[in-house]
């Protein structure tokens, strides 16, 4: 858990970092940026990033202000249709985001965030376009997999499928022969 903890808090710092020179904010210059979530429980979490955040850069302001996650789309998309909506906020991944950039609401960030140039393709596809073009910042990975029984296999001489219709052949051969097929979780 601290592992997670730490690479929100660095992965928070430099999105908010980019966005300062991105900002092209002067030293002199006080700035506030509302930064809007869906997860209220991060609040201590997210005073503690901010904090960090403008020690460093004492004239931007970081706002958190998160929004109960069940009123948090609608209530986002009715503050940037009024032209209040926050500087930062979180975004639903596919659809939810792709709506509000459609609509002129994200900015690109392709040349805004050079790091976004590392990340996996599969960690960036949620928040940009088919030419490309990226308008959300990924803030956390999860990775899937399917783990096997060896002996089962080799008890059916099966072998590890490669493809979708293999993993479903495999799968309705061991229902057939009275195998539990799948579980959740280890």
């Amino acid at each position: 858990m601290k592992k997670l903890s730490l690479f929100l808090v660095l992965m928070l710092l430099s999105i908010l970092l980019a966005l300062s020179f991105t900002l092209g904010v002067s030293a002199e210059e006080r700035v506030t940026l509302i930064f809007s979530s869906w997860r209220t429980e991060d609040i201590d979490a997210m005073n503690r990033v901010n904090a960090l955040f403008m020690e460093k850069h004492p004239n931007i302001i970081i706002n958190f202000q998160p929004i109960k996650n069940t009123e948090y789309d609608a209530q986002l998309a009715s503050s940037l249709q009024a032209g209040v909506g926050p500087d930062i906020m979180y975004l639903r991944s596919y659809d939810g985001a792709r709506i509000l950039y459609n609509s002129g609401f994200l900015y690109e960030l392709n040349d805004a965030i050079p790091v976004l140039k590392t990340f996996p393709e599969a960690a960036k596809a949620a928040w940009s376009t088919e030419e490309g073009i990226i308008y959300g910042v990924p803030s956390v990975g999860v990775t899937h997999g399917v783990f096997y029984n060896k002996e089962i296999f080799d008890k059916y001489g099966l072998k590890e499928p490669t493809t979708w219709a293999e993993f479903i052949d495999v799968c309705d051969t061991l229902k057939d022969k009275g195998e539990r097929v799948l579980a959740a979780g280890l």
